[in-house]
């Protein structure tokens, strides 16, 4: 394989200059798109990496006219190319694919190369989008590629994405304003000069958003308009704060209930709860908020009780299979209604890939493991332990 020699497409200049007056266009009409440029970036040639936080599908599109002077490569989920159109316009766009939540020794040398040319390079050191609002945890690995990189990093901040088109909704774009800021952090000898901690330290400054804190501390929080807006928020939320147990909350149109008590939340237009009971009116407004409240008693209770569920879990190549997991700290021990049994790691990863709500990813002898609990929250319950430090990193190992 040639190092020199990147596997990834020209830039059509065309396509692209397209895409970004589309991106332009529904930025102003959809979202009243509000960008503020550091001049500095103006002085910056050749090669340049930029980082941004990751709230909706619309990030790249939108953070692309923040950038009207240069042409980018941007990095992607691999799952994303499994369409053929998604395929065909991210070939034209010189899209770089990557393994999502996992080492991929293409992309780096991909980067690599691109980065000795010069061109400019569009990640999201997350790895994946919010979960809550607020921006994930940046691996250490984030660092590790900075420095082999060795470029001046641009950041993209971005607020108001997530409310527009939450990770967890299928609702569709709800119309409000989103806001980016785009500034230079780091001269390429900072780079060089930098320690890896001290990176990873100031980038995660230099990213971290709160929707729903931001919303609260406004004077008048920002509207995002859209049909059904609490559906599906139970793919993130499932535990009650006020009966305290798991996998008991429902959404349903604009309403966040409990299957065991009186508990009825409503999801405003700004995104914040608001209870429809007097006496629960104590409750906090955040869902990001419910959401810490959810790790730490979800931990506490999977300690005591611990925690299974059934599934279905299936490889690209094999038909699925119902298996029921169990959660253990040393990962998930899968065993199958044959009697095979698997105890497979998580990696040492701050999260899996998965769809809330649906599925998760896990990976077996370095094949990639897809599983579908049969109660789809049982998805965050997951992640939200690997969050809460109860899963520890181990190797997958084949168990009788």
């Amino acid at each position: 394989m040639n190092e020199n020699r990147a596997d990834v497409p020209a830039i059509s200049p065309w396509f692209y200059r397209l895409c970004r007056v589309l991106g332009r266009i529904a930025g102003r009409l959809l979202f009243s798109l509000e960008t503020k440029r550091d001049s500095a970036l103006d002085d910056i040639e050749g090669g340049l990496l930029i980082l941004a936080n990751h709230q909706s599908y619309a990030d790249p599109l939108l953070m692309a006219t923040a950038f009207p002077d240069r042409m980018i490569h941007f990095v992607a989920g691999r799952y994303l190319f499994e369409k053929k159109w998604t395929k065909r316009i991210f070939r034209r766009l010189g899209v770089i694919a990557k393994e999502q939540m996992r080492p991929d020794a293409r992309t780096i040398r991909d980067l690599l190369v691109l980065a000795r040319r010069g061109e400019s390079l569009f990640l999201f050191p997350e790895g994946q989008r919010s979960v809550d609002g607020r921006t994930n945890v940046l691996h250490a690995s984030t660092a590790r590629l900075v420095k082999k990189l060795g470029l001046p990093v641009a950041v993209v901040r971005m607020r108001g994405a997530y409310l527009s088109w939450p990770r967890w909704s299928k609702g569709g774009v709800r119309r409000g304003k989103i806001s980016q800021e785009a500034s230079l952090l780091f001269t390429a000898q900072d780079v060089a000069c930098l320690s890896p901690e001290d990176l990873v330290h100031r980038l995660e400054q230099a990213l971290f958003v709160d929707e729903y804190a931001d919303q609260l501390a406004r004077a008048v929080p920002r509207l995002y308009s859209g049909r059904k807006r609490a559906e599906r928020l139970d793919a993130i939320l499932h535990w009650c704060p006020v009966c305290r147990g798991p996998f008991l909350l429902k959404a349903e149109d604009e309403h966040l209930t409990c299957c065991a008590c009186e508990l009825t939340m409503h999801v405003e237009a700004t995104g914040l709860l608001t209870s429809c009971q007097e006496n629960n009116s104590h409750l906090s407004p955040s869902p990001a908020a419910w959401h810490d409240e959810q790790v730490r008693a979800w931990h506490q209770h999977v300690l005591e009780h611990g925690f299974h569920f059934g599934a279905l879990i299936g490889a690209a190549d094999q038909a699925e299979t119902r298996v029921t997991v169990s959660v253990k700290p040393e990962g998930f021990f899968i065993r199958h209604e044959n009697g095979m049994a698997a105890l497979v790691s998580h990696d040492g990863v701050p999260a899996l890939f998965a769809e809330y709500g649906d599925f998760f990813r896990l990976f077996h002898d370095a094949k990639p493991l897809i599983v579908r609990p049969d109660n789809g929250q049982a998805v965050v319950a997951c992640l939200d332990l690997i969050k809460a430090g109860y899963l520890r990193n181990n190797t997958a190992v084949m168990v009788n």
